[in-house]
């Protein structure tokens, strides 16, 4: 009876995206077939972010804040196989030999209810026929079930909106709340429901290491397009800001819990946050918004929030939603708004640089990655003098990334750059960069625009 219940809110919390894969877990770990619908293998995301935050901790975070990801320090692979060896004697020792690496973030993903009082166009959850949840005891005692298996490494949490916001808020609270209170010092990621309560967002963060607030649109108009029963600016936005208040309360006042594993005082005293980040999701495709809609948004929430990453879900209808014979949105267009959301966070581009390789409909090339795109519509700013120009120069090459700018800035402390094997010679990748480059006065054709 629990199984099946865990193997329909587990395929209902499949389409919230946030990377993992179910296939990936068979595959790799050899999870048994009948979890599949709720094991997801989250090891090469940011959901595996124990490392750098058990390493770094929280004298990291102060004196890195103001940095840009890349001006950041990174974890040294000596630390990285310490801290594994530390995780490996956390973890329960598993009797399937291929789930005892200590270098895997499995996370059991399941919603608490799949009922829901919403009527979102796209959402398999208008269309459940049969009608399930799981009592916070349920969830409490299987999730525990899989743990000492070696099945999960951590909890990751969402529910639809029974009754109300609040009721089914105070169930997933109940939940995390439990295990807590068992002695689990794992992972625990929590969605925030649209309309939660600030008291119970509040007490959230003092059990999950990661909350996340679903946008799903960029704009109210487009927000619109997808449900009438949820209000954009008050019912999602106002969410968007109580995670990003408390996370500033947390930052100020040092209230955070070190590490990925947790201290059981913490659990009694009440006051150490354990939440280190938030995030938040766009559907593409389901409405008309443009590509410039949510550039937008998502640089209005990077500059005016502490929020840490944006997911993008292309769009697929669902049968039996009011969208199901919608056209699917190409993943093509997902993958080029996830390199405008790695330009925003980690090369520190502006958003009107970006707005330059966007097209007269508002929307980015499909088939020309988003920093070509920029560096066609730019084509006055090269070839660059690889002797002279700036470090933000250097980032709008095509085929340059930070790691590769530095290296070819540490060359130039050395020596002039004379030719392009120069840069070959200390790993720098120049296929699609030597078109935008010169060399002492010396270029290569300008074909690549």
């Amino acid at each position: 009876m629990i199984l099946e219940k865990l193997q329909k809110l587990g395929l209902a919390a499949s389409y919230d995206s946030c990377g993992g894969g179910k296939e990936k877990s068979l595959r790799d770990y050899g999870i048994p077939y009948e979890y599949q619908n709720f094991i997801y293998n989250y090891t090469q995301t940011s959901e595996n972010v124990f490392v750098k935050k058990a390493i770094q901790g929280r004298n990291y975070f102060k004196t890195q804040k103001n940095k840009k990801l890349y001006e950041r320090e990174e974890v040294t692979e000596e630390q990285r196989k310490a801290l594994w060896g530390n995780m490996a004697k956390v973890l329960p020792t598993s009797e399937q030999q291929s789930l005892n690496r200590p270098n895997k973030c499995l996370l059991f993903k399941v919603l608490q209810d799949n009922s829901c009082m919403h009527d979102c166009k796209y959402c398999v959850n208008t269309t459940c026929k049969e009608k399930v949840s799981l009592e916070p005891k349920e969830l409490a005692d299987s999730f525990e079930t899989l743990w000492k298996k070696g099945y999960t490494t951590g909890l990751f949490l969402s529910s639809a909106v029974h009754g109300s916001a609040e009721q089914s808020t105070e169930k997933m609270v109940a939940s995390a709340r439990l295990l807590r209170e068992r002695g689990y010092k794992g992972y625990i990621h929590m969605k925030v429901l649209p309309d939660a309560p600030e008291y119970l967002i509040e007490e959230m963060a003092l059990y999950a290491n990661r909350l996340s607030v679903n946008i799903e649109a960029a704009t109210t108009q487009g927000f619109e397009e997808l449900t009438s029963t949820k209000n954009y600016k008050e019912g999602i936005l106002r969410r968007v800001r109580t995670l990003d208040k408390l996370k500033r309360r947390a930052d100020k006042e040092g209230k955070q819990s070190n590490g990925w594993f947790c201290d059981s005082g913490e659990i009694e005293n009440g006051t150490d946050y354990r939440f280190k980040s938030f995030t938040t999701q766009i559907i593409i495709g389901a409405n008309e918004e443009t590509d410039k809609d949510v550039l937008n948004r998502m640089d209005s929430l990077y500059s005016e929030t502490e929020l840490y990453r944006t997911y993008f879900s292309a769009f697929s209808p669902v049968e039996g939603t009011a969208l199901q014979t919608k056209n699917p949105e190409s993943k093509t267009r997902e993958h080029r708004l996830y390199e405008v959301d790695w330009l925003l966070r980690i090369y520190g581009f502006e958003k009107k640089t970006i707005e330059t390789g966007i097209n007269d409909n508002g929307n980015l090339p499909r088939t020309t990655d988003v920093k070509q795109s920029i560096a066609i519509a730019n084509k006055h700013l090269f070839p660059l003098d690889l002797n002279s120009c700036t470090r933000e120069e250097l980032l709008l090459v095509p085929g340059f990334g930070p790691k590769t700018v530095e290296k070819v800035l540490q060359l130039r402390e050395e020596k002039k750059i004379k030719e392009f094997n120069d840069l070959l010679k200390v790993g720098v990748r120049i296929s699609k960069a030597k078109n935008y480059l010169n060399t002492e006065g010396k270029q290569t054709n300008l074909m690549g625009f």
